[in-house]
């Protein structure tokens, strides 16, 4: 008897891990870039996933679990002192059932020294980039929550991307309560300048050219995965998924470097030095 009871407790375990249904909850329309043309992520599936909601306002954006106490997004989901309003959580599937879900506060916020390039009303950032220092580290024994590794190389392009969100399934949509991801191909540049009238040095483009696979509302700031290794930051784009129209991306490998220096500063005293390889610490503890 007790081992039927082990066998069945295994088996709704299993199903509870693998397979979810969010139960209804508040959408929420934003102006902030979620994903078309995806489909349900399992738990598990994207441990580096963090959803980031502004308290104030009640706007999300996505982000990156990058180190255990640091989050990558886009510079504009939290500059003007937004970030001090901002709630990070992690290991989220279902915004609809947050109960056990481990949250934290930002500590500081640090933005790139390039200026803001406003081209006009849009969000037209040059280092839309921003990286967040948590209250509170996110201990490494979390189940389902782990960091993902930074992209070195610039001028990455290929077909093995996911860009992922709770960000709308289409344009001037509302927010959805499960996590999204969509498998897309991040474009040479040359092909992105050549569909974009403006696009500055530090910017990729990602998505379908027969449309239909995109971020939208909601998705800012989170990430764009390629072959394992985070890639670029959801930036923005023309509508959601048009034609000829990929999406829009702060290329991660120009600022590796720079993020690399901040977590090492943060670090300082301590015995341990930080690599743009997740978890990968030399240290002598």
């Amino acid at each position: 008897m007790r081992r039927l009871r082990f066998a069945l407790l295994v088996i709704l375990l299993t199903f509870l891990l693998t397979s979810v249904s969010c139960s209804p909850a508040r959408t929420h329309r934003t102006r902030v870039k979620r994903v078309v043309g995806g489909r349900n992520a399992l738990r598990g599936e994207l441990p580096y996933q963090v959803l980031i909601t502004n308290k104030k306002t009640d706007q999300i954006c996505g982000g990156s679990l990058i180190h255990h106490s640091f989050v990558l997004t886009a510079r504009h989901c939290a500059e003007k002192e937004r970030w001090k309003h901002l709630e990070i959580e992690a290991g989220l599937v279902c915004t609809s059932e947050r109960l056990g879900v481990p949250r934290r506060n930002v500590l500081k916020a640090y933005f790139h020294e390039k200026k803001q390039n406003k081209m006009n009303a849009d969000y037209h950032f040059q280092a839309d980039i921003a990286l967040l220092k948590l209250n509170v580290p996110f201990a490494r024994n979390y189940i389902g929550i782990e960091p993902v590794s930074l992209r070195q190389d610039v001028g990455y392009h290929g077909e093995d991307c996911i860009v992922s969100g709770w960000g709308a399934t289409k344009e001037n949509g509302t927010t959805v309560t499960r996590l999204k991801v969509t498998e897309i191909e991040a474009f040479p540049r040359k092909k992105c300048k050549g569909l974009y009238h403006k696009f500055s040095g530090d910017l990729m483009c990602a998505g379908r050219l027969e449309g239909g696979r995109d971020a939208c509302q909601g998705d800012s700031g989170g990430p764009l995965v390629c072959e394992g290794k985070l890639t670029g930051i959801v930036k923005n784009g023309i509508s959601c998924g048009h034609k000829d129209y990929p999406g829009k991306y702060t290329e991660v490998a120009h600022y590796a470097d720079w993020i690399a220096n901040i977590i090492q500063k943060s670090a300082s005293g301590q015995t341990r030095q930080y690599s743009t390889e997740a978890w990968n610490w030399t240290k002598n503890d």
